[in-house]
């Protein structure tokens, strides 16, 4: 049995290094995002190729959402594991209430 304390701080320990992981994370997502801009720009040219900037604009926002997608869905997995574990620690605290506390 812990305390309520030691469960507050557990808690937020726990979301802590959900913060921190998806924060490195997203920094490595614009890193390579960075390098496949700069990347895609020095190889093809869009003046060139014939296309508008907008198309250009479009096709950079596809390949960024594409590349996030992967980074979202590891993070949205651990915040519902961590998540789990937060209410099964706030349904053993308020069990102890149930059969402890006042009537």
């Amino acid at each position: 049995l812990r305390t309520v304390a030691q469960v507050r701080a557990h808690d937020k320990r726990m979301m802590s290094g959900v913060y921190g992981r998806f924060h490195a994370d997203v920094a490595k997502f614009e890193f390579q995002n960075f390098k496949s801009a700069t990347n895609s720009t020095t190889s093809t040219n869009s003046t060139t190729l014939g296309t508008s900037k907008a198309w250009t604009t479009l096709t950079s926002l596809l390949v960024t959402l594409n590349n996030l997608i992967p980074v979202a869905t590891t993070t949205l997995k651990d915040a519902k594991t961590q998540i789990s574990d937060a209410a099964s620690n706030l349904n053993s605290i308020f069990g102890l209430f149930e059969v402890n506390g006042p009537e």
